[in-house]
Formats: structure tokens, sequence, C-alpha cells
């Protein structure tokens, strides 16, 4: 396992990396939300997942949805079984207009500066396959990876709770936190930077089991 592997070099590793989380899941497809309809499943999506989670009250989202004003300008992420949602989530890249969610939401500015892409509002619509949930995140990490490396980003930041960077941790993608949790999103969550040279330095021993 290479000590002294630079930025870059994690970077094309995980390329080959995630192309094949995508595949994990055979029968699922990513792909972006295309039409105002997908949009609203997937904000239909989620509004469901903050009232599952006792996040909101429904008459705060009496439409039905649940939206913030970084929704118009992000980048919507579908997983589909079929016809059918199994994940959701969005990619927030940034903007000379605005700080990213995590950096509004925590008082930050996360370096390095106008490279930083904003991940979140991850939400498994198959909550009764257990066994395959790491391998959906794992795809939808998959995806996001692949779309933000087509537009010359590589570092992400979110806001994580410590039940999912745990689970992170326990796939061996390696998150830092960046300061105390606050609430957001409904919950204590911690603002984190993705740390991609330890992710893959971990992920290298175990190459065999992805190719």
């Amino acid at each position: 396992m290479p000590d002294d592997l630079t930025l870059e070099q994690a970077a094309e590793i995980w390329d080959e990396f995630t192309e094949r989380f995508v595949l994990l899941s055979p029968t699922v497809r990513f792909a972006a939300a295309q039409s105002p309809e997908e949009l609203e499943a997937v904000y239909r999506a989620r509004y469901n997942e903050v009232i599952r989670q006792g996040w909101a009250d429904p008459e705060a989202l009496p439409d039905g949805l649940e939206r913030d004003e970084y929704d118009d300008q992000a980048f919507h992420m579908i997983g589909w079984e079929d016809k059918r949602m199994v994940i959701v989530g969005r990619l927030v890249f940034p903007s000379p207009d605005r700080p990213l969610p995590t950096e509004a939401a925590y008082d930050l500015t996360i370096a390095p500066h106008g490279r930083v892409v904003d991940t979140g509002r991850a939400v498994l619509l198959r909550p009764d396959r257990s066994d395959s949930q790491h391998k959906l995140f794992l795809g939808l990490m998959g995806f996001a990876w692949q779309e933000m490396r087509g537009r010359g980003f590589y570092h992400v930041c979110a806001a994580m709770t410590g039940s999912m960077l745990r689970l992170y941790r326990w796939m061996g993608i390696h998150w830092t936190v960046l300061g105390e949790a606050r609430p957001y999103w409904g919950e204590q969550r911690f603002p984190c930077q993705y740390d991609l040279v330890k992710t893959v330095q971990a992920f290298l021993p175990h190459r065999e089991r992805y190719f």
C-alpha cells in the first residue's frame, strides 16, 4: 500500500474503483433526474423520509415535497431498479455567488475554495434489502464521483450523522470531521470533508474484491 500516494494518483485509482461500485447492484441503473416529473419524485421521496424520521411535520411541507434553495441548481441522482426509484441523492457544485450547503450551515469555508462539491440528501428507498444497502450507497457514490470527475472536481464535503460516519468507516471510506455537530436536515450532523487518499489506501488491499 503506497504511503506517498498523491491526490492526483489517488483520483486515478478511484476512477477504476468507482466504475466497479456502480456495477455492484447489477439490476440498478444510476442516472440524473431528466424531467420535472422525475425531480418531483425525488423531492417527494425526500419528503417521505423527512416525515418518516420525524424531522418535520407534514403541515410544514403542505405540498408533499422537500426542497431547499440549492435544488434548482443541483445535480439530482436517481438509482432505478426497473421503473422504481431505490436511492436518490444530489450534488451541489461550487458557485461564486454563494457558499455550499455545508459551508453555509456550519459557517465554514472549505478548501480548496471553489473546487469542492457538496453531496447530500441521500435517501435509500429500499429498506427491506438491508444486505445490499451498502452496495447501493457505493453505487450512488460511484456515479456521483464519475459526474464530478467529468467536470474536473475531486474534492467533496458533506454533513453527516455519527451513524453515517460509522457506516462509511465500516466500508473503508474516510471522512475528516471539520467541526462540531449542529442540527442539520433534522439531525445532529458533523461537517465533513472526503479524504480521498486515505480511502484509496484502505481499498487497495481489497482490490481483488472489485476487479
